[in-house]
């Protein structure tokens, strides 16, 4: 049984799984609209998995992904388009980060 998820909900299921540091709210309004987009694309419902989205999608600021991967990318539409090469860019938020697929 499904359930129709507005991104009220979809932002709601985080904090009730004390999901919150995952993503910033901005990057989980990016990472609903990126899945909603997805449903569409292959025409089938996603299930609502938490912790599943947890462990598939990552959100990084440009300091923090040229941090942790020695990287020295300059902008945050640079990072995206080089891990658009490699993964799912999902989008970026007007925090300047970028949510992605895990690859």
């Amino acid at each position: 049984m499904y359930q129709r998820v507005e991104e009220y909900d979809f932002v709601q299921a985080f904090k009730d799984c004390n999901r919150t540091d995952h993503f910033t709210r901005d990057g989980l309004n990016v990472l609903f609209e990126h899945l909603v987009s997805l449903e569409e694309d292959i025409g089938e419902e996603i299930e609502l998995d938490v912790v599943a989205l947890c462990c598939e999608y990552y959100e990084y600021s440009l300091k923090e992904y040229n941090n942790e991967h020695s990287q020295q990318w300059e902008t945050i539409e640079e990072l995206a388009e080089h891990l658009a090469d490699y993964t799912i860019v999902a989008g970026t938020t007007g925090r300047d980060t970028v949510i992605f697929q895990a690859f």
